[in-house]
């Protein structure tokens, strides 16, 4: 079954790939359009960007952070050294993530003006050219490293959902809590303890020399994204916090009558 899934997926060229995220830049404005004229609600052309560019980000997560669970549940089929195994299924994950990267690199670009981040930039450029196009597509190791990382795909949905529901002005709403905690959980579960774990495992147990663009690119970036995540950590926790003294103090208190 491993084995028939990967091979389908590998024969979508990278015109596949192409076709597929230009697609969801193109219907996606339209839907969402007509969904808000059939609830009448504005949607200005700034807010119709920011809530294309944020699904798509979500449907990238969504789908990298599935593909790379199944080949991680996997890997007894495919991983026979953790630090240089690949398989059909990863390099696919691999170059799926990387046309995002590279899209939404580009649709961050082309509007500027709505969009332009300068660390998504840097971010996109350093994970995704350095650590997936040159390491994982060109120099073909550390693949099980990777999907380890794209695990942290997981988180994305609950940050833009808290974008979704702010922008709905629905803060105080039961949806916007929830999505906090679920958020904060999985910044602490998976970007804080499970994948640094996996990671310093596999290079504790086989760790295997690569070229020095490939060790640098791994031994500086890992420690610093585990600091970013901690510090993400702690915001979105500051942030539940204060979100939850603001609802408290706003809730009306009823007095007792005598």
């Amino acid at each position: 079954m491993f084995s028939y899934i990967s091979n389908y997926l590998i024969s979508v060229e990278p015109l596949g790939f192409i076709l597929y995220y230009t697609s969801l830049y193109i219907w996606i404005p339209s839907l969402l359009q007509t969904i808000f004229n059939n609830n009448e609600k504005q949607l200005s052309y700034s807010s119709k960007i920011e809530w294309t560019n944020k699904i798509v980000a979500t449907i990238s997560s969504i789908v990298s952070f599935s593909l790379s669970c199944y080949c991680i549940y996997n890997k007894k089929s495919w991983v026979t050294n953790e630090m240089t195994s690949t398989c059909a299924l990863s390099d696919f994950i691999l170059k799926f993530i990387s046309f995002y990267f590279l899209f939404d690199a580009l649709h961050l670009i082309i509007y500027y003006k709505q969009l332009f981040d300068w660390p998504i930039i840097i971010h996109h450029l350093v994970v995704g050219i350095l650590s997936y196009v040159y390491i994982g597509l060109y120099y073909k190791k550390v693949h099980l490293t990777l999907l380890y990382f794209l695990l942290f795909e997981i988180t994305n949905p609950f940050i833009h959902m808290k974008w979704f529901l702010k922008d709905l002005k629905l803060e105080n709403h039961i949806l916007y809590s929830i999505n906090g905690f679920m958020m904060a959980f999985f910044f602490i579960f998976i970007r804080d303890i499970y994948v640094p774990i996996k990671v310093v495992k596999i290079y504790i147990n086989g760790y295997t020399e690569l070229n020095s663009i490939a060790n640098t690119i791994i031994f500086f970036c890992f420690p610093i994204i585990t600091i970013l995540n901690l510090f993400w950590t702690y915001l979105v926790i500051k942030g539940i916090l204060k979100h939850l003294s603001r609802t408290k103090t706003s809730t009306p208190q009823i007095k007792k009558k005598n």
